[in-house]
């Protein structure tokens, strides 16, 4: 990427053009909590969006693991907004995004939002080796504040003289206002934060009192997930997972895992976890792979209820040498 262009980006990025009225928190209007990203749950609906592995959005029942629809278009799932699912389409010309409205029934897109970009982005979710366009929903009042940001590296090993050797590392916001059942993008042309991520892992003094273990927050931040290494004849270890409501410190339930944390969500007697991709052999010595999954877990019969291959977010296809 040319100087000039990377020039163009931060004159776009830094002029002040429109102000808008700040939003506030993301526990507001908007509904539906992510679970991690590209995974989102709404509790209303009984309902989980994922990103299927071509990259479409699929409405999953909680119940039973079974698909009420899958969108005709690859979308990102981000919020339920305005009675819609407010999800990342996928625009192929760099300088543009765009934002679909689908309807939460049957998944039919209801309202397209474009907005503009510096040139030098791709508004693209899907896993690549050289560049990532991530994004943050941040909701309030029925409208949206979009936080984005472009990384992108040259696929070499050596710089080359006269190539273009420059990385981007680009950031920006913006806003989706509901305008009746539609909406409209309005760029935010101010530098704007996005909201601070919580880490995963309690700090000592938020940690449960007399629960062994490290110890990881929910994605809500309303359950505690402990977990300790035991010894495993297949696998040399394996990890407990203990799970306890944060408020009361009751514990919900227990098994086991390779890995030692997951994001989750519990909904009432169920877990849903965001589980790896891994590959492992079984005890009869046949190889297992299984990629990206949301699990369904029974606390109350402490079994597996069902699970959804999903769109793994890290890119592990062949790279250049």
């Amino acid at each position: 990427m040319t100087q000039q262009i990377l020039k163009q980006c931060a004159l776009w990025m830094t002029t002040a053009l429109l102000t808008i009225a700040a939003f506030g928190s993301a526990h507001a209007a908007s509904a539906g909590q992510p679970l991690s990203p590209g995974v989102l749950v709404d509790s209303n609906t009984d309902v989980v969006y994922v990103v299927d592995k071509a990259g479409r959005m699929q409405a999953v029942n909680l119940s039973d693991g079974s698909i009420a629809w899958t969108s005709d278009e690859r979308a990102y799932p981000l919020l339920v907004f305005n009675g819609s699912v407010l999800a990342l389409g996928v625009v192929e010309q760099f300088g543009y995004g765009m934002v679909l409205l689908l309807d939460p029934r049957s998944g039919a897109i209801v309202d397209r939002i474009a907005f503009d970009l510096p040139e030098a982005v791709a508004a693209s979710f899907t896993p690549s080796p050289e560049r990532q366009f991530t994004v943050n929903a941040v909701g309030s009042a029925g409208n949206v504040r979009l936080h984005w940001r472009f990384q992108a590296r040259p696929l070499r090993g050596a710089l080359l003289e006269g190539a273009e050797n420059e990385e981007i590392d680009l950031a920006g916001a913006v806003d989706i206002v509901s305008a009746g059942k539609r909406g409209y993008a309005l760029p935010v042309r101010k530098a704007v934060a996005p909201p601070a991520a919580l880490s995963p892992e309690l700090l000592r003094a938020q940690k449960l009192a007399k629960v062994s273990g490290r110890q990881f927050r929910g994605a809500d931040d309303a359950y505690v997930l402990a977990t300790q290494a035991l010894e495993h004849s297949s696998f040399g270890s394996i990890n407990e997972w203990s799970f306890y409501d944060r408020r009361s410190g009751k514990l919900l339930g227990k098994l086991q895992s390779q890995y030692a944390f997951v994001p989750f969500l519990i909904q009432g007697k169920q877990l849903l976890y965001r589980a790896p991709a891994e590959g492992f052999a079984d005890p009869s010595g046949q190889w297992v792979d299984k990629g990206v999954r949301l699990v369904g877990y029974d606390f109350e019969r402490s079994r597996e209820l069902w699970s959804v291959e999903m769109m793994d977010p890290e890119y592990r296809g062949a790279m250049p040498p």
